[in-house]
């Protein structure tokens, strides 16, 4: 789990830092540089559209905006040049494991979200599969612009 929550944390930490740093000279048009901020809020809003877009049973959690901005900023550290990057895992899990329980209490949706996920589980399961589908199309913007060919490996 705290591996998973880590991860998490890690995404949502690169997003905050591209939504704030990222040059607009990278991309060749408006059109490209919507179409990408269109990509990284449909990953985001996979996990907190209420309700959800699809069918489904069972409990649900989302994890709105605020709380993926929040888990984000948390995960971010900056350095003595005011250099900004994520936190190490080793950090993190000293800060979960931390008297001051602000942190914890700030993971607790992403951790209701997935706490004995399985198919069975079919809403939360469903979420994830969205979010899965929205990074899917986030790569492929990120290759777009980054004029990564998928089979020059």
């Amino acid at each position: 789990m705290n591996s998973t929550l880590y991860l998490f944390g890690q995404y949502f930490c690169w997003a905050r830092m591209l939504e704030e740093e990222l040059s607009f000279e990278l991309f060749e048009s408006q059109k490209e540089k919507d179409d990408f901020f269109r990509a990284m809020k449909f990953v985001s809003t996979s996990l907190s559209t209420f309700p959800p877009d699809y069918s489904c049973r069972g409990k649900d959690f989302q994890i709105f905006r605020l709380q993926q901005r929040v888990i984000g900023e948390l995960c971010m550290v900056i350095d003595v040049n005011q250099k900004r990057g994520v936190i190490s895992y080793a950090d993190f899990l000293k800060k979960l494991e931390d008297e001051d329980d602000s942190f914890k209490q700030n993971f607790s949706p992403l951790r209701n979200l997935l706490e004995d996920i399985s198919p069975a589980s079919e809403c939360r399961w469903k979420r994830l599969l969205a979010m899965s589908i929205a990074l899917e199309e986030l790569e492929s913007k990120c290759k777009k612009i980054l004029k990564i060919d998928e089979f020059s490996k």
